[in-house]
């Protein structure tokens, strides 16, 4: 009997630690392809890489500083987790129309401040912004 239960536990730690790796897997292969697709649209600059970046940390930041204070309250945490991650996985499947949805107003807006860099810069921040705040909070809700 003590085996069995022994067994039980190490396959209830290695459930957690393979969940814990394909999380973090999942966050670096997120970042990766938001990175290619804001090349696109955004241009390859190292300011770009590194709004990209940033933001992610932030919202990586906010979304593991909310869904710790909103699953204390809660019973069941995961079930949050489950449809944190499945409400990331829509978005990540639907996040290449969103790109190019935003890609129009930034199109238009850029005409105005091609020759400012400040400007360009706020516009650039903005638009990835919008796009990388939503999935990145539910991504570091998902990160334990």
């Amino acid at each position: 009997m003590k085996i069995h239960s022994n067994r039980s536990i190490a396959f209830g730690d290695f459930v957690i630690w393979a969940s814990i790796f394909i999380s973090g897997f999942q966050c670096l292969i997120y970042e990766i392809c938001l990175i290619r697709i804001s090349a696109l649209y955004f241009g390859t600059t190292n300011i770009v890489i590194t709004i990209i970046v940033s933001t992610f940390f932030l919202g990586f930041a906010v979304g593991n500083y909310l869904f710790g204070l909103f699953t204390k309250k809660t019973e069941y945490p995961l079930i949050i987790y489950g449809y944190s991650v499945i409400l990331l996985g829509l978005i990540g499947i639907t996040s290449p129309y969103f790109f190019y949805f935003i890609s129009k107003p930034y199109n238009y807006l850029y005409s105005f401040t091609v020759n400012t860099f400040f400007y360009n810069f706020v516009l650039k921040y903005i638009g990835i912004s919008i796009l990388i705040i939503p999935p990145a909070v539910l991504l570091g809700g998902a990160f334990p």
